[in-house]
C-alpha cells in the first residue's frame, strides 16, 4: 500500500515551502533594514576582536632566506619554480609573510604546546617554514611549493 503524496501533492507542497521560505527571507530581510536604520539597536564588537589576546609579534628573515626570497620573481617570460601568481614581486610576498606571523597564525593548542615545534605555511607559491620564540617569528627557510612535493 502507497502511503506516500501523489506528485500532484508533492509539486504543491514543495511550492508552499517555496512560497514560504521566500516569504520569510522577505520578512528577515525588512526586519533586518529596518533594525540598521532603528537608532536604538547598537552593534557591539567582541572584546577579543577588538584588543587580541595575543600581541603582535616581531618577524625576523635569516641572511640565507632574504636571499632565497629574491628568487622570487612575477610571471614572465620563463614561468620556473619561482615564479609567483598572485604578488608582483618578492618585495610584496616578504610583506605578506611578515603580515600573517605578526599577528601570530598559530592555533591555541600549537602556541601553548607545541612550542619547540617548526610552523609551516604557504602563501602563494612560496612554502614558509619558521619558528616562534616569544615575541618573535624567525623565517628560516622559504622554498617554492613544488619542492616541498618532491622533498628537495
Amino acid at each position: 500500500k502507497n502511503t506516500g503524496c501523489t506528485s500532484h501533492e508533492r509539486n504543491r507542497n514543495v511550492g508552499e515551502l517555496v512560497h514560504k521560505s521566500r516569504s520569510f527571507d522577505r520578512q528577515n530581510v525588512m526586519h533586518m533594514a529596518a533594525a540598521a536604520t532603528t537608532s536604538e539597536h547598537h552593534v557591539t564588537i567582541a572584546s577579543w576582536v577588538a584588543s587580541p589576546p595575543i600581541q603582535r609579534l616581531t618577524v625576523n628573515f635569516t641572511p640565507n632566506t632574504e636571499a632565497a626570497l629574491r628568487k622570487f620573481h612575477p610571471k614572465g617570460q620563463d614561468p620556473d619554480a619561482f615564479t609567483l601568481v598572485t604578488f608582483m614581486d618578492s618585495g610584496e610576498a616578504k610583506k605578506a609573510i611578515c603580515d600573517i606571523l605578526s599577528a601570530d597564525p598559530r592555533s591555541p593548542y600549537f602556541r601553548n604546546r607545541c612550542q619547540d615545534r617548526l610552523y609551516f605555511f604557504s602563501v602563494d607559491t612560496i612554502h614558509v617554514t619558521c619558528w616562534f620564540d616569544g615575541n618573535i617569528a624567525e623565517v628560516i627557510r622559504v622554498q617554492p611549493v613544488s619542492y616541498v612535493d618532491k622533498g628537495t
